[in-house]
């Protein structure tokens, strides 16, 4: 179900010390067509009707077809020179005509959903004590770059301490047998 809160996953910068760029879903552009039963609107695993070939139409597997790949082929839609899942059939072209795809229930973000772009001074003459957009970048990769390795001590030390300790137990254990 949509939630106001799931447009924030498009403010999403990083990910994991990844930098990422979250993008609204592509709309899709075509009906689907079953690889079982050639026909549209659905796809084989929800497809209960009998399988059709691609290729010739008949009621059997293309992956089971005998045909030639080299002999003419036979639209199992209604009979056409061509395979069934050629753009140009007259069935695919009747069917978009009637039911165009649309993208109703994909929402596109608007232009309030991404935060403002930091202004940058775009000024030649910057002071010396201003620092730079890469040294101020370096720093905050430095500073997560500590808090990280401060968080990772903090659980590695116990688990040493836990590893010694059970060495140790196991090393009394066989002296003692």
């Amino acid at each position: 179900a949509f939630d106001s809160t799931n447009s924030a996953i498009f403010k999403l910068t990083s990910l994991c010390f990844t930098k990422i760029k979250v993008e609204a879903p592509y709309p899709k552009k075509d009906i689907p067509q079953c690889l079982r039963c050639q026909s549209y609107g659905h796809t084989r695993t929800y497809c209960s009707h009998q399988p059709r070939c691609v290729r010739c139409g008949d009621l059997h597997d293309t992956s089971l077809c005998l045909k030639n790949r080299n002999e003419p082929t036979k639209c199992a839609l209604y009979g056409g020179p061509h395979p069934a899942n050629y753009k140009g059939c007259s069935v695919h072209k009747d069917i978009i005509k009637t039911h165009p795809v649309t993208s109703s229930n994909i929402q596109k973000p608007s232009q309030a959903d991404f935060p403002p772009l930091p202004k940058i001074n775009e000024h030649t003459n910057l002071p010396q004590n201003t620092p730079s957009l890469t040294q101020s970048a370096s720093s905050n990769i430095n500073e997560q770059l500590s808090s990280f390795i401060n968080d990772f001590r903090l659980l590695i030390n116990p688990l040493i301490s836990l590893l010694t300790t059970l060495i140790d137990k196991l090393i009394n254990n066989n002296g003692r047998q």
